[in-house]
């Protein structure tokens, strides 16, 4: 099963960045920084199907690299 989009081509040259610790700042109620059990940061360098993440990263779960993203396979 697919998932196919018509995208703009213009929010490709919008700059956006990897999500990191530093990024998303502080938990509001317990104003504790966002982590990994260990206490190491949080970088979210790949999608939900654990694809590499590129530079200037598809907003979303899904890493889009054409009009089309596969989201499931029987």
């Amino acid at each position: 099963m697919y998932v196919e989009m018509n995208i703009d081509p213009m929010w490709k040259k919008h700059k956006r960045e990897i999500i990191t610790s530093a990024f998303l700042g502080k938990v509001m109620v317990a104003n504790l920084p966002f982590e990994n059990p260990d206490g190491s940061s949080v970088i979210i360098d790949t999608d939900y199907f654990n694809k590499k993440r590129s530079v200037n990263p598809s907003p979303g779960p899904v890493e889009w690299t054409g009009k089309r993203v596969k989201v499931w396979e029987y």
